[in-house]
């Protein structure tokens, strides 16, 4: 069969490695790289991720495409901890002691948090907590001065805006959790990009990069005509691996599916003369705005003083009096973890930032979501597939890859 992707980052790749070998496949990506919110750039001859990137053993799917491109061997696995700054002192995050450690905390809230803890760890997705927003949930089950001190500032770094926020979304959070051990790739994420792409290559796929799609139409054939500004080519199915906001845009008609919020993102990326901190891999910092910054520090895992700090804005797009504004709550994030951090360590500084990152999860998107028609006879689009643990991650983007790859099998009879 002849399949059009649209979008050349880790979905799109991921979906023509999974068909490449049986069908004839063409990739249109608008900007002039593969790898979407995977790609990078280079810096003193080394490739850096734009965005931190990271694994766990328990990602099976993604350790399968790994072990099949043939580059397990360039992973290597490190012992990570975590930390909160508590009156601006660090406090152990890595395992369920450190919750009891705690002094803010009631020892009957930290029995109640620790048993919701492991009741969520092992149970499975329920489509009624979609009925309760987060707030709630989380206060009727380990108390308000739990929620104010862990959770709330979680949901508020990530979404801003808490009260439609479904508590599904929270759940698939916590049942996320990896253990200590993480897993980075020898050279990035540029590492498997380059090994879908050779795999591709191989496969005779075609990756058409700046090629903008304009609009994608049924045509009397039953079949679906791709307009480019070259011109217009025709396929018997289309993979549209990009935000249900771009999808929605590329159809004459109305597409017939909700279109959600979703996130923008931006990064600061800091090389660094110094290291931050040898223990520590993610430190979470209150400001005192009651707001959580989130700094990944990569020392611990690769050894490279570099830190990344990431933040979300809801249906906002990020300015440069923004990207300022984070530059200067980065610093004031990284003085908590180190007194004597001053910007004299930075000897080298990137802000990157992307827009329809992630679908917000309110309440009335999930229910839509839960019973939406997955798939538009010979169009697929991969964010609208409902999966249980609904972050978007790219184990996720596997699965769903391998569910699409069932479908075309199914309605195609191939």
């Amino acid at each position: 069969m002849k399949i059009a992707i649209i979008g050349a980052g880790i979905s799109g790749l991921i979906n023509a490695y999974k068909l490449s070998n049986k069908h004839q496949i063409t990739i249109y990506e608008q900007t002039k790289q593969i790898g979407g919110l995977c790609s990078g750039f280079q810096s003193d001859g080394k490739y850096v991720d734009k965005y931190n990137h990271f694994f766990s053993k328990s990602d099976k799917e993604l350790m399968q495409v790994i072990s099949n491109l043939g580059i397990s061997q360039k992973i290597f696995w490190r012992k990570s901890s975590q930390c909160l700054s508590i009156n601006d002192k660090l406090q152990g995050l890595s395992n369920p002691f450190n919750l009891f450690a705690m002094k803010n905390i009631s020892l009957i809230d930290k029995i109640k948090t620790g048993l919701f803890l492991l009741e969520n760890l092992s149970s499975k997705m329920n489509i009624d907590l979609n009925d309760k927003n987060p707030e709630e949930w989380i206060i009727d089950k380990c108390g308000i001065k739990v929620f104010n001190l862990l959770f709330k500032p979680l949901l508020t770094f990530k979404t801003q805006e808490t009260e439609d926020i479904s508590a599904m979304y929270l759940k698939a959070r916590i049942k996320e959790r990896k253990n200590n051990t993480i897993g980075v790739l020898e050279g990035g994420m540029h590492t498997l990009l380059v090994a879908l792409r050779d795999r591709l290559h191989k496969n005779k796929a075609h990756i058409w990069l700046n090629s903008k799609v304009r609009k994608i139409m049924r045509n009397e054939k039953n079949k679906w005509n791709v307009v480019l500004d070259t011109g217009m080519e025709e396929y018997d199915l289309v993979i549209a691996c990009i935000s249900l906001s771009d999808a929605s845009a590329l159809f004459v008609a109305n597409p017939g599916f909700i279109v959600p919020e979703y996130l923008n993102v931006g990064t600061w990326v800091l090389d660094l003369n110094k290291p931050l901190n040898q223990k520590y891999w993610i430190c979470l910092i209150d400001d005192p705005q009651k707001k959580r910054h989130v700094i990944v520090n990569t020392q611990p895992l690769d050894g490279e003083n570099r830190v990344y700090f990431t933040f979300y804005k809801r249906s906002q797009k990020i300015t440069s009096e923004i990207e300022n504004e984070m530059f200067d709550s980065c610093c004031a994030s990284l003085k908590k973890i180190n007194p004597e951090f001053n910007q004299q360590w930075i000897i080298q500084k990137t802000f990157h930032s992307d827009v329809n990152v992630e679908p917000v999860f309110t309440q009335k998107f999930i229910s839509r979501l839960y019973g939406a028609f997955e798939s538009f006879k010979g169009l697929y689009l991969p964010d609208l597939i409902y999966m249980p643990q609904l972050l978007k991650t790219i184990n996720t983007s596997i699965i769903k890859s391998s569910i699409i790859k069932q479908r075309i099998k199914k309605e195609f009879k191939v």
